[in-house]
């Protein structure tokens, strides 16, 4: 699987979160073409996510947002049902 820079992947979380953020990155679906996502591995990558926000106590609504724009994505990111 490639590396995602840390300012590559918090530079899409800011502007996701309509935080004051360029995303100057590919696509979705350029960015994780033939890395053969399944989606097992994408549904761990949100309960990661979810468990990171959750130990943070990042409140409900900022949470949902952000997940409600990376669960689109998912059509994008997996390859391998």
């Amino acid at each position: 699987m490639a590396h995602v820079s840390s300012a590559s992947w918090w530079t899409w979380s800011a502007r996701s979160a309509a935080a004051p953020a360029t995303y100057t990155g590919q696509d979705m679906k350029t960015a994780h073409k033939g890395m053969k996502i399944t989606t097992e591995a994408f549904t761990a990558l949100v309960g990661d996510l979810v468990e990171a926000l959750d130990t943070f106590i990042v409140p409900e609504q900022e949470k949902g947002e952000l997940l409600s724009v990376l669960g689109p994505m998912q059509k994008d990111i997996v390859e391998v049902p």
